[in-house]
């Protein structure tokens, strides 16, 4: 795939749509997916839907299906960094799925925005394609013409109407599970938000379900794949697995997720398999360590079902040490129950803004701290010296966790070096 857009100038395109914001239909997408020769049907499909875990189980389950021989790539947002972490391919290898180049994404951003321009006429006059659009639409042009057999794509937003709801019937879907979060767009209840995320099921499709979904949420799955006659797994505790990369209980259910998935589609992966991908699988600002002396992790929870998970996985790794939280949240997240949530876990918090522009202030989120009942808050005027504070404030025998929102957790990883910061 040959271009002549540096990587610089698809940021600079992808970052103009941001002003079109979110806008939630699929006619754009089927127009530009047709004009580009429908890739998403050359393709295999695991399609993964919920809240909160979804990056992680896509990641897991590309690593799985690439250790049993077959060629899968990944596509997960956002980015922690830059755009092209969202696409993963399958490697020479064919055992790890690994990031595009920053070149290679962006020539297909470029034969993504050529193809936009022919189906302009058949839009709406004002219509353009949005930056999820655009990518999602870069990511299967790019699984489709590197060799992967399988895509496995992690849902944006919602499900019914996100971008990703183009693939073929006959794909798998896999459920994480379900909170309230995007209330705006995807309804005030979990019942509401439930339904939208298992939309994607069709007749033909099969459904593989956390064992993170309540009950109710569990009896609506059911119910989904019985209208449309689907095939369903519900995945239950992962057992004699040792040694998992990533941190965090939660990650053993995400792969269980995924081991499940992968057996709807390609059949079950041996144990060995499924240790392999434990043992050697990271996920990027998913309870990441980054330091010691003191410990120190990131973290992309940026809910409260998500800081709630955080917390319990705080008090078990932290044991006695003196905790240090770092905080940041957007100004459209419950700022007020995530700290309430953290505050039991902690022994003193940092908060700071996010590089975003929809990063609530740091006064005002101090001002929550103060009121949810934190009496040792301190204010830093950006991420890093925001770390450096909880660090120093922690000591080498203390603990850090830096949470709230995915924008903090890039900011850290970046080092103050150059990050694409999108606002969506």
């Amino acid at each position: 795939m040959s271009g002549d857009w540096t990587p610089s100038e698809a940021t600079e395109f992808l970052l103009s749509r941001e002003l079109f914001g979110i806008k939630p239909g699929l006619e754009r997408m089927r127009l530009l997916a047709q004009e580009l020769g429908n890739p998403q049907d050359q393709l295999r499909t695991i399609h993964v839907v919920g809240t909160n875990g979804k990056s992680s189980t896509t990641r897991y389950a590309a690593a799985l299906l690439c250790q049993m021989g077959v060629p899968a790539g990944a596509y997960i947002s956002p980015h922690l960094i830059d755009f092209n972490q969202r696409v993963l391919l399958p490697s020479v290898t064919g055992r790890i799925p690994t990031e595009v180049s920053a070149q290679h994404f962006a020539a297909a951003v470029e034969r993504v925005a050529s193809a936009e321009q022919r189906v302009a006429p058949k839009l709406p006059e004002g219509d353009v394609a949005t930056q999820f659009e655009l990518v999602t639409a870069a990511a299967l042009l790019l699984n489709s013409e590197s060799g992967a057999d399988v895509a496995v794509l992690e849902a944006g937003l919602g499900g019914r109407l996100d971008a990703t709801n183009i693939l073929r019937d006959d794909g798998v879907v896999a459920l994480t599970g379900i909170s309230l979060d995007h209330t705006r767009w995807l309804g005030n209840s979990f019942e509401e938000i439930a339904a939208e995320k298992l939309a994607v099921l069709r007749t033909g499709g099969k459904l593989a379900v956390s064992e993170s979904v309540t009950e109710e949420i569990r009896g609506l799955a059911r119910e989904r794949a019985r209208l449309v006659g689907a095939q369903v797994l519900e995945a239950g505790p992962l057992r004699g697995v040792e040694g998992m990369a990533a941190f965090g209980d939660f990650q053993t259910r995400n792969l269980s997720l995924a081991v499940e998935a992968v057996a709807l589609l390609e059949g079950r992966a041996s144990d060995q398999i499924i240790g392999t991908v434990a043992a050697n699988t990271l996920i990027p600002g998913r309870l990441q360590c980054i330091a010691q002396n003191p410990t120190t992790f990131i973290d992309s929870a940026h809910n409260l079902e998500g800081i709630n998970v955080l917390a319990d996985e705080v008090r078990r790794l932290a044991g006695s040490r003196k905790v240090i939280g770092l905080f940041a949240v957007l100004d459209d997240k419950d700022a007020i129950g995530m700290l309430a949530a953290m505050l039991p876990a902690m022994d003193g918090i940092v908060v700071t803004e996010a590089d975003n522009p929809r990063s609530r202030s740091a006064t005002s989120v101090e001002r929550v701290a103060n009121e949810v009942g934190f009496t040792e808050v301190r204010v830093a005027t950006d991420p890093m010296s925001g770390l450096e504070a909880a660090r120093s404030w922690a000591g080498r025998d203390g603990f850090v966790i830096a949470a709230g929102s995915v924008h903090l957790a890039g900011d850290l990883l970046a080092e103050g070096a150059s990050r694409v910061v999108t606002a969506l």
